[in-house]
Order: C-alpha cells, then structure tokens, then sequence
C-alpha cells in the first residue's frame, strides 16, 4: 500500500485567513500528501488542533502580541512542536520567522527544505527608517536561505533582488499569488437599494486593509473631483475613522460608503453593481515596490477595470494584458487619477477583451502547477 509523503509547514498567522497558504496546502493535500501545518493561535482559548483544507492544523499559542517577544515566542513554539511531531520528508518554511523555527530542524534530519518569501521581509514599510533593524533582519535571512533546497517567492521584482542580494545560485522560483476562478454562490439579484450602495452612474470599488501605504485618500479626493463617480470600502482598519472624517470633509459622504469586513460572496455581489477598482498601492519599501497583489486578480476576475499604480510587477500586468489604466507611482495627483476614472466611464467596454483574457490565465488553478511542479522534483 502506497505511504502518502508527510510534509510539515510553519507559517505565523492563523492559517485561517492566510489565503496563500490555504491554497498552496490544499493544492498539496489534493495529490495525496499527508500535510500538517504549525500555525498561530488567534486565542489561547483556540489553540487546539484541527483539520481544514485536507491538512491537520497544530495551533500553537502567543500570548506576546506583537514585536521581538512574540517571534521569538513563535520559534521557540514551533521548535517545541516539531519535536512531538513524527518527521516529516520535506519542511516547507512560510517568510522568514518560519524559515528560522524550522531551518536547523530540517537540515540536522537531512530533509528536504522550501522558503516561502511571501515578501522582503528586510523591506517592509516597519522597518522603514529603523536601519538597525533592518541590517540585523538581514544578516539573519543571509544566515537561513542558503539551508533552502528551493526557495520560492511571489514576485519577479523579489525573486532579483533574493537572487542579487544573497549572491544565490539559481533565480527563486516565482508562484504569484492569483486567486481562484471566482465562482459566486447562486443567490436571488440584487439591488443598489439592497446593499446600500451610492445611487450615482458609476462606482469604483477598493477591497482590503484601510490602512496607510493603500493610496484612499488619494482615492477619496479624485472621487471629490467627478460628480458621477461614487465609492465603495470593503475593508477595515486603524485608517477607517480618519478615511469616514475625510469623505464628510470633501462633501462626498453620501457618494462613499464603506462596508467593513464582508464576506467574498457579498464583495461580489457588490461588484457586481461597480465599473473601476483601486490598487493604488504605495511605494513605501522595495518589498511593497516589487509587490504583486493578489486584489489585482481578484479585480481582473470581478470584470473590473483598474486603476492602478505604475509599479513595476502591477504595471506589467495592465499593461500587457489591457486591463486598465496606470497612475505615476511617485505622485498620487487626484486628478490624474479622476482623469483615469473619467475615461473608463466613457469607454467602459474598451476593457472587457483584456479582462477575460487576464481572468484565462491569471489564476491559482494555473499558477498552482508550479507550486506542484517544484514538489514533484523534491519529492
């Protein structure tokens, strides 16, 4: 009788909401293999093990909430955890505390190891301006990534800059993070009245965190400068208040309307009644530089144009498939961002051939091959 392969994978967050990771697992347990995953416990109260996407999740519990303490915590946790486990063939690494939890563990049983860089985890916007900080973090990964077998990343842009800055062999391997082909659940139509949603001729639409680095008011003041445009928040965050004050300042708070957290199916059913949405994500940091937004493919597939930031992986997208229009990267000028607004009104079937085109090929369900690729050389 054939043994399915047992992988272990460590991530620092509650796998729940981890959509990167939820999908790379189930990918990996619809071949067969026997997954377990060590992840954050959102509760003390919720640290006890369960099954979800074929894997067996192993909460672990963090009292420290945030900073030093609480990633020490996370490795000490998962070290303590991998020793109670049965081995695993191969140990899959989620960004960089997760590579420093199981790196020593894997390479001293002779087993196979993946990073996952979700990010430049030396560049993200926390670090900005601590340079201490940031050289430490980088030593750091210097010290772990050669101990990967494979390395894998989510951008071309950060796959250069791993490959440049740790003088790697070989380019590490890119599986973007694309959603899946978005199947909405059958319901009765609805209506603007029914989702409370702006009564003018068009509405764009921002999903995700409302929090600084995300471009909203910028997004709010070019909403300002038309006057058949409203606007629709999906999202939360510490932002949200002063982005509600904003609106009232600008005298567009009935043509916005922010929603707080709702649920995929409810995004789409919203998305259904808009025609443009934002990715006006900012520039702060390389790692949200090279970025590549999963939002961006979940727009492709609502049927939405975008308009978005000229950055580099965002603008390679749009522009080689034709699906929207690209803003400087080094302004963030409401004008030209109501301009781009003004001609996907005008024009709003000019999108629709790059859109479907996008939505064929950009998606988990292609992007996950190579995800599956890299485990059948491995394994």
């Amino acid at each position: 009788m054939h043994t399915p392969k047992r992988v272990i994978m460590a991530v620092h967050s509650d796998y729940v909401h981890d959509h990167r990771v939820r999908r790379e697992a189930k990918a990996l347990t619809d071949t067969g293999i026997a997954l377990e995953v060590i992840a954050a416990a959102p509760q003390i109260s919720e640290a006890s093990d369960q099954s979800l996407d074929g894997a067996v999740i192993h909460r672990i519990p963090l009292l420290q909430q945030s900073g030093k303490a609480r990633y020490l915590a996370f490795i000490r946790a998962v070290k303590s955890r991998l020793n109670q486990l049965q081995p695993a063939a191969l140990y899959h690494a989620h960004d960089l505390d997760g590579l420093m939890a199981v790196a020593a563990f894997a390479k001293r049983r002779n087993k196979m190891l993946i990073y996952d860089s979700h990010e430049l985890h030396t560049e993200v916007h926390s670090l900005q301006g601590r340079p201490f900080t940031r050289w430490v973090w980088k030593q750091i990964e210097r010290r772990y990534i050669r101990k990967a077998d494979r390395i894998i990343t989510v951008s071309d842009g950060i796959a250069d800059v791993l490959q440049q800055r740790y003088q790697l062999r070989a380019k590490p391997d890119v599986v973007r993070n694309f959603t899946d082909r978005l199947r909405f659940k059958d319901t009765e139509p609805t209506t603007r009245e029914s989702l409370h949603l702006p009564q003018t001729k068009h509405i764009a639409l921002y999903q995700g965190v409302v929090q600084h680095g995300r471009g909203i008011p910028a997004m709010l003041e070019a909403i300002a400068q038309t006057t058949d445009w409203g606007f629709v928040i999906c999202g939360d965050g510490a932002q949200k208040p002063a982005m509600e004050s904003l609106a009232a300042e600008l005298g567009i708070g009935d043509r916005v309307r922010f929603t707080g957290m709702v649920s995929r199916d409810h995004i789409g059913k919203i998305s259904r009644h808009c025609h443009a949405a934002f990715l006006l994500t900012e520039p702060v940091g390389l790692s949200h530089f090279y970025s590549l937004p999963n939002k961006l493919t979940e727009y492709i597939h609502y049927g939405l144009p975008v308009v978005a930031t000229g950055l580099p992986e965002i603008r390679n997208i749009v522009e080689s498939y034709g699906t929207g229009k690209i803003i400087s990267a080094d302004r963030f000028e409401a004008a030209e961002i109501s301009e781009a607004l003004h001609e996907i009104g005008a024009a709003p079937n000019q999108f629709q051939h790059g859109l479907q085109k996008a939505s064929e090929t950009l998606n988990w369900q292609t992007e996950k091959e190579r995800l599956l690729a890299i485990y059948r050389e491995l394994l």
